[in-house]
């Protein structure tokens, strides 16, 4: 017998590449658990974080909604805090919701098919009192907004 490495016959490769399809389907799953069990709170949580370190005040969304099957996104009960009154809302929203067209997004479009605000307020009172950035802070998120320089 001759284990020489050279002397060893190449299998045929079938119709179905099993190296390039295992690795594929795993990713798929993997990305498809993450997209089902925590992508809406991630991305829940990252809109209040941006939202708090922009304006300097808490920002509260009460559920954070996606379906890519459908092309739906619904984000309900968005809460700003008043800066100057924290046991108030600058600014309540009771329900945003798009629909993308399917269609379009397959040829790199984005078509809103139906978009929705509903339940504005401003001024409504809060379960508690929101966190407000101290004021340094929320001066400087102003101002960025505003395109001032603050010389410190």
């Amino acid at each position: 017998m001759n284990d020489n490495p050279l002397n060893k016959k190449n299998k045929s490769q079938g119709p179905i590449r099993w190296n390039a399809i295992i690795p594929f389907l795993i990713i798929s799953t993997l990305i498809y658990f993450y997209l089902v069990l925590f992508f809406d709170t991630h991305m829940k949580n990252a809109i209040e974080w941006v939202g708090y370190k922009a304006l300097g005040t808490e920002v509260n969304i009460g559920q954070f909604k996606t379906s890519f099957i459908k092309g739906h996104v619904q984000i309900s009960k968005i809460e700003l805090t008043d800066g100057e009154q924290p046991e108030f809302n600058s600014l309540e929203l009771g329900d945003i919701r798009f629909n993308l067209n399917w269609d379009a997004l397959l040829r790199v479009k984005f078509v809103i098919e139906e978009i929705a605000v509903e339940g504005v307020q401003f001024m409504s009172k809060r379960k508690y009192p929101g966190k407000v950035a101290p004021p340094h802070r929320r001066l400087m998120s102003r101002a960025l907004q505003m395109n001032y320089k603050i010389k410190l």
